[in-house]
């Protein structure tokens, strides 16, 4: 009898590893991370043209046009703020409805830098206790201007190898500083009617 629940037991943990391993996969897969880069293509010009004013700024919703979901659940919310003399970016990168690993945030906080154009002196990346990774930098208004011309550049299949080994050194490098961030109520943040 308790090597028959013992068996059981480490079935169930190898189906949930190779659960989980299947999962990670598809997230790092050729085919999600040029679905990130068409995502950050089409919402950087919406996050410039949506330009808040500090005292006006709204909660971002889920079905905010500002906002990237992809096929593994992957959300981006990209906001522009501008302030009297200086135009403040952020973004913030988690899985929909579960806990974003290390190697998920960092990796995919840094590919959005790179698709953006910018290099690890630009930035700043910050994890709050939930889990969630939060991009910031500022520009002054002819930094601003460059950066809003500057489209994405969507890698090709070919780049991408070469690009992920860059991203994996570059995350050695990082320095990832865990925030305390408020947490709005729940009325604040709403998902779209399903």
């Amino acid at each position: 009898m308790e090597w028959t629940i013992l068996v059981v037991f480490a079935v169930l943990v190898l189906l949930f590893l190779l659960r989980r391993a299947a999962a990670y996969q598809r997230m790092f897969s050729e085919a999600h991370f040029l679905e990130i880069a068409e995502g950050i293509a089409r919402i950087k010009p919406i996050a410039q043209e949506q330009m808040e004013a500090p005292d006006t700024i709204q909660p971002v919703t889920f079905d905010d046009p500002r906002t990237l979901k992809t096929s593994q659940n992957l959300r981006v919310f990209y906001t522009v703020t501008r302030n009297e003399h200086l135009f403040e970016h952020h973004y913030s990168v988690s899985i929909a409805h579960g806990y974003t690993s290390t190697a998920v945030g960092e990796i995919f906080s840094l590919y959005v830098a790179h698709l953006l154009g910018f290099t690890s002196q630009q930035f700043s990346i910050q994890r709050s206790q939930r889990g969630i990774y939060h991009v910031e930098w500022q520009w002054k208004p002819d930094e601003q201007a460059a950066f809003a011309r500057q489209a994405v550049k969507v890698p090709t299949r070919e780049e991408l190898p070469a690009l992920r080994e860059r991203l994996d050194e570059w995350r050695r490098n990082v320095f990832l500083q865990t925030v305390e961030i408020p947490v709005p109520d729940r009325e604040t943040i709403k998902s779209p009617e399903r």
